[in-house]
């Protein structure tokens, strides 16, 4: 638990400074593109870590099961990222395809500068979450080092 708490923090770490980084770089612009971007950044990384939470739990185990047979990890991967797609594309893009009329339903005209980044943030909502299996696979198969450089290289 030490050995793999130890190798994991530096790459939590790392993600968390990844994931304020951008937000700091909109705040350079001001307040008010700070809260536009905040906004489309929290309803993006809302709905990606709400259907990658459900998604992982199914394909975390089907991992576990295909390391047990030499060979099978790849058509399983192959598999996960087919079934995750299919899922989310849809679900991504119908919101993106919308991003005006949400933001005007649920807060009002003031906000309305948000529905361009909101769309763009949220196109790169599924290649996230195919991303997040990547270390799932490299977790279970004992890579972590590979994981700190893979979040550092960001």
């Amino acid at each position: 638990l030490f050995r793999a708490s130890a190798t994991l923090t530096p790459a939590s770490l790392i993600g968390s400074l990844i994931l304020m980084l951008d937000g700091l770089a909109a705040g350079l612009s001001g307040v008010a593109s700070a809260g536009v971007y905040g906004l489309a950044k929290r309803v993006r990384l809302a709905m990606q870590f709400g259907l990658s939470s459900a998604l992982t739990r199914v394909a975390t185990p089907a991992f576990v099961e295909a390391k047990k047979a030499p060979g099978r990890m790849p058509a399983v991967l192959e598999e996960t990222l087919r079934v995750s797609m299919l899922l989310s594309f849809p679900v991504f893009f119908g919101v993106a395809a919308i991003a005006h009329e949400l933001i005007a339903l649920v807060l009002d005209q003031r906000w309305a500068n948000a529905a361009e980044p909101l769309a763009l943030l949220l196109a790169a909502g599924p290649i996230s979450i195919a991303a997040s299996y990547m270390e799932s696979v490299l977790l279970i198969d004992e890579r972590r080092k590979t994981i700190v450089a893979l979040k550092a290289s960001k």
